[in-house]
C-alpha cells in the first residue's frame, strides 16, 4: 500500500491525530516521553538520593555515585513508567468519552475546516468559545449562614 493509499483509509478521528503528529516537530514528540519518565522517577527521588549518598560512602565519587544509584533503579523507573502510561491510557480513554471533551473537539475540528486555524490556534479557539463547559467545572458554593457566637458579658453569656 502506497503513502496515499494508507493515507486515504484513515478514518476522520485518525486524519485528525495524523495532522497533529505531522505539525509536531521531533523536540515536541519527544517532551512528552519525557514528562512520562519524569513522573515515574519522582516517586523515587528519595530513595536514589540515599542511594547516591550510600555509593558516596563506599569512596565513589558522586557522579558516579548518582550514575550507580540510577542503574539500581532502572527495573523500577521501567515498571514505574508502564504503570504511568497504563493510567495515562486509561485517562485519555475516559477523557475521549466525555461530552465536554468531546465538544470541544468538535470545535477545534470546524476551526481547522472553516477557517483554515492550524491546530494550536484552533484549540485556544476552541476552549475559548466552549469556556461555558469547562466553567461548569468549578461553581461557586453557598456559604452556610453560621449561627450567632454569644459573648461575655460580665456575668452572663449574651445572644447577638
Amino acid at each position: 500500500m502506497s503513502y496515499s493509499d494508507s493515507e486515504a483509509s484513515l478514518t476522520s478521528s485518525e486524519e485528525d491525530s495524523q495532522s497533529e503528529q505531522d505539525e509536531m516537530s521531533d523536540d515536541e514528540d519527544e517532551n512528552v516521553w519525557f514528562r512520562l519518565r519524569d513522573e515515574a522517577i519522582r516517586p523515587y527521588h528519595e530513595q536514589w538520593k540515599e542511594s547516591v549518598e550510600h555509593y558516596e560512602q563506599l569512596g565513589n565519587t558522586n557522579e558516579v555515585a548518582k550514575i550507580k544509584a540510577r542503574n539500581d533503579l532502572v527495573p523500577t523507573f521501567r515498571n514505574e513508567l508502564r504503570q504511568v502510561l497504563f493510567n495515562h491510557l486509561k485517562w485519555m480513554r475516559k477523557l475521549k468519552r466525555d461530552p465536554y471533551y468531546k465538544k470541544i473537539l468538535e470545535t477545534i475540528k470546524k476551526f481547522r475546516d472553516n477557517d483554515d486555524f492550524d491546530w494550536e490556534e484552533a484549540a485556544e479557539a476552541a476552549i475559548e468559545k466552549r469556556k461555558f463547559l469547562i466553567n461548569k467545572l468549578f461553581v461557586k458554593q453557598t456559604v452556610p449562614e453560621e449561627p450567632p457566637v454569644p459573648t461575655w458579658n460580665g456575668r452572663f453569656y449574651q445572644q447577638h
